[in-house]
């Protein structure tokens, strides 16, 4: 259950690991599955990261700009 949460929190760009086929890690060692498990879900926390940062800049307005006073 512990490695679902992570997974979910990186949703959208994570669930392409559902799209994998089911014996693409059969043969691989506990610790590659896991290796990639977590490089995985770490690439996708942040592609999430900069598109939330990309689309906040392009939603948020812009501070008003003011002359500077002498």
């Amino acid at each position: 259950m512990a490695a679902v949460v992570p997974w979910l929190l990186t949703a959208p760009l994570s669930l392409l690991y559902t799209l994998l086929p089911d014996d693409m890690f059969s043969g691989a060692p506990t610790g590659v599955s896991t290796a990639l498990y977590l490089a995985g879900t770490a690439v996708a926390a942040m592609a999430n990261a900069v598109f939330m940062g990309v689309a906040l800049r392009r939603i948020r307005p812009s501070a008003p700009r003011t002359a500077p006073s002498a």
